[in-house]
């Protein structure tokens, strides 16, 4: 197995057949090298079942339980955890990010020899559409102050829209405990580029015409967390 795609969802039952259908579509060429597997947090709105149903199909669609929602890192990371994949492809399951990209971020990783690229909303031919004012200016500033206090010299690391070789996994996951997003992202690349792995970003556009993800996410209680991360790690960074 080449490469193992992680979409965590959450109450995605409406976008979960047309998600697999533009991965298969745009994963033709790499036919029976790729598996997708989707982490669904306890959905109450027939996601499941819609899983199964598709599963049965399509042998390279698997599915895992989470449980109970305590935050889109922690999904993530379980995704991780179960992937085959020698290279681990996260998408969300909400259609706002575009499965051909996840070809061309793979394609740029192999290209510049590194380790993790990410798909930037924020750097030079990188769009967002969809996205309110207010909720654009806060992602912006997250990225801002992150970058500051913690010296990383990317502007989308708070992006779930990434391709990665799976030993930064292996490597990093004994020191995660982040659960909830942005918070967690923040930390898997901070200490990703701890250990000296070679991080890039790549433009991608993000439509979000329904503002469906962030309508999931607690703002408040993920703001919160994000600081308390954010000062966590330059205090760590400090002591060192």
């Amino acid at each position: 197995m080449q490469f193992s795609v992680i979409i965590p969802v959450y109450n995605e039952v409406k976008n979960i057949k047309k998600t697999v259908i533009k991965i298969e579509k745009n994963f033709k060429k790499i036919k029976n090298t790729y598996e997708i597997l989707f982490i669904d947090d306890n959905s109450s709105d027939g996601t499941w079942n819609e899983l199964v149903k598709i599963s049965k199909h399509k042998k390279f669609v698997k599915f895992y339980q989470h449980g109970k929602k305590e935050g889109l890192g922690l999904a993530s990371n379980f995704g991780y955890s179960k992937a085959k994949g020698k290279i681990i492809m996260q998408i969300d399951g909400d259609l706002a990010h575009n499965p051909k990209d996840l070809i061309s971020m793979y394609n740029y990783l192999k290209k510049k020899k590194v380790s993790m690229v990410i798909g930037s909303r924020y750097i030079d031919k990188g769009k967002q559409r969809g996205k309110t004012i207010i909720r654009d200016l806060g992602s912006r500033l997250m990225n801002f102050i992150a970058r500051i206090f913690l010296n990383i010299h990317l502007k989308d690391f708070t992006h779930t829209f990434r391709v990665f070789k799976k030993e930064i996994y292996h490597s990093t996951k004994k020191d995660i405990i982040e659960k909830g997003h942005p918070s967690f992202f923040i930390e898997f690349t901070y200490l990703a580029l701890n250990k000296k792995f070679k991080i890039l970003e790549y433009p991608v556009t993000y439509d979000d015409r329904n503002n469906s993800a962030d309508s999931k996410i607690p703002i408040l209680k993920e703001s919160i967390r994000y600081i308390k991360t954010v000062f966590r790690l330059f205090y760590f960074n400090f002591l060192k």
